[in-house]
Order: structure tokens, then C-alpha cells, then sequence
């Protein structure tokens, strides 16, 4: 097995066409943009907090520059790490730093142990994590108040589960745009 340096740079020595390169990045900062800025709202609604949406998306795109600086994969506000997070009582922003200085600790201390975990046991913590997340109350308000909207987060949900995230989003955002169209 290959030891894992912090500033792997081979992978631009790739053949990889540049406008392949370019579609998928511009997929991937849709897809990170708007998984970011829901989380936020996420936290708002859990918290009864606030986010600076322009300070949000400006620290996202930080972080992922030197993720790619460093040939590592994009980073986005996860839905479950953030819910877990106010889960358990940690609603200052000053939790997120903490969260991730620990991930941090973990990947150099114990990552030659993560290597090893198999990816059903990691797929199981992130279906019950996501599991946790199912939105029981606002699918209820939906059924009494909106149920175009309800049936718009079942297309959504659809999509992204059983074909891709990016698109799912995507498919959201263009019936959402249209119903608003149509309202007004």
C-alpha cells in the first residue's frame, strides 16, 4: 500500500481532457454551493440562529481550493455532520472549528486503521445518520399545506438516491423555479 503524502500532485499529470475537467467542476461547485447553503439553513431552523450566506459559500470555496491544492476531494456543509453536530448540543459556530480539528486528529492518527473499515459498515453509519435526518414533520405539513411541494421532495429524493445527487438538485431547483413562475 502507497503511504498517502499531504501534497499529492500526480493526479495533473492525468490525460484528462480539459473540458471534461471543467464540466465535472462546475457540477461538483453547483452540487457544493447548494449542499452548503442548505446545511446553513439546516442549522438556522435547529438553531434559531442566522448565516452570512456570502461569508458561507467564501469559506467553502477556500476550503475546497486547498482541498484540490492538495489532491483531496471537494468539502461541503454535510447535511449530517451539521445535524449531528446541533443534535448534540453544539449550536455555536465555534463547533464546526472544533469538529474539524478532530477530524483532522483523527485522519492522521487513525486513518491507517479507517483504511480497513468496510465500506458496507461505513455505508450502513451514513444511511442511519441520513435516516435520522428524514424530515417527518415538514412531509406532514407538506401533505396538509402543499402537496405539489411534497411530491416535488419525492422527485427530488428519487432522483438523487436512485440516479445522482447533481441532477436530483438540479431536477429541484427547475420545478421549483417553474411553480414560482407559474404562482406569479
Amino acid at each position: 500500500m502507497n503511504d498517502p503524502s499531504l501534497m499529492d500532485f500526480s493526479y495533473m499529470t492525468n490525460d484528462i481532457p480539459f473540458s471534461t475537467v471543467m464540466i465535472g467542476s462546475f457540477e461538483v461547485a453547483f452540487v457544493a454551493v447548494l449542499e452548503t447553503l442548505i446545511s446553513a439553513r439546516i442549522a438556522d431552523g435547529l438553531t434559531g440562529t442566522r448565516f452570512n450566506q456570502p461569508k458561507e459559500v467564501f469559506a467553502m470555496s477556500l476550503g475546497n481550493m486547498l482541498s484540490g491544492l492538495m489532491g483531496g476531494s471537494p468539502c461541503t456543509g454535510v447535511l449530517v455532520r451539521t445535524a449531528v453536530n446541533v443534535k448534540s448540543g453544539a449550536t455555536n459556530k465555534m463547533s464546526q472549528f472544533i469538529n474539524a480539528m478532530c477530524v483532522m486528529c483523527v485522519v492522521f492518527i487513525f486513518m491507517p486503521a479507517f483504511v480497513y473499515t468496510p465500506l458496507p459498515c461505513i455505508a450502513a453509519i451514513l444511511i442511519t445518520s441520513a435516516c435520522r435526518l428524514f424530515p417527518m414533520a415538514q412531509i406532514k405539513e407538506l401533505w396538509e399545506v402543499d402537496r405539489a411541494e411534497l411530491v416535488n421532495l419525492f422527485i427530488v429524493a428519487g432522483i438523487c438516491v436512485f440516479v445522482d445527487g447533481a441532477m436530483g438538485l438540479g431536477v429541484g431547483a427547475v420545478i421549483s423555479v417553474l411553480r414560482t413562475a407559474v404562482k406569479s
